[in-house]
């Protein structure tokens, strides 16, 4: 009797849930979102999801950064079920911001608003592997910034690049 429910007990402690598991944390996901999760460059250079806020009927991901120590903005972010990372934005219920087509391959394009305004940019995937995934953006109808481009990389399991210190699901990671 012992030894089964001592065997009943690894099994539990090696097959459980993490604490914190959501459908868009862990180590699958681009861009894990739980509250508490954090990318700091330095103490004056942070973003740092700080809650949850429904927009439209949708759960979103609050994100709070800090820019040079004195900026501050929020965003709010989800994945939604065809994997592409959405910005919306409380105060304009409809209107929605596309970051990021995780599912996309390398070369497809998409429309980041689709508005063909200042903040419209063509982003396409420029490279992909099993572990990250580059995405270049082009503004196109910004009269001063036409054809400048740049890129953001998300890396499986720990989300946005470049960073120094990374928490994820309570785990920091330092780089």
């Amino acid at each position: 009797m012992r030894c089964s429910i001592l065997l009943l007990f690894i099994l539990i402690a090696v097959t459980g849930c993490k604490k914190g598991d959501t459908g868009s944390s862990g180590s699958e996901s681009y861009l894990p979102m739980e509250v508490g999760n954090y990318w700091r460059l330095n103490k004056e250079n942070y973003t740092e999801i700080t809650g949850t806020k429904m927009i439209d009927g949708e759960l979103f991901y609050e994100f709070s950064s800090r820019v040079g120590g004195d900026v501050f903005g929020q965003t709010y972010l989800r994945i939604d079920k065809d994997n592409n990372l959405i910005e919306k934005y409380p105060k304009y219920p409809g209107e929605h911001y596309t970051h990021a087509k995780f599912s996309d391959n390398v070369g497809e394009t998409f429309w980041t608003s689709g508005k063909k305004d200042v903040n419209d940019r063509l982003a396409k995937v420029i490279q992909k592997n099993s572990n990250q995934i580059v995405f270049e953006y082009t503004f196109e109808y910004h009269i001063n910034l036409k054809g400048t481009k740049y890129t953001k990389t998300y890396q499986k399991g720990i989300g946005y690049t470049g960073y120094k210190e990374v928490r994820i699901g309570g785990r920091v990671y330092n780089f």
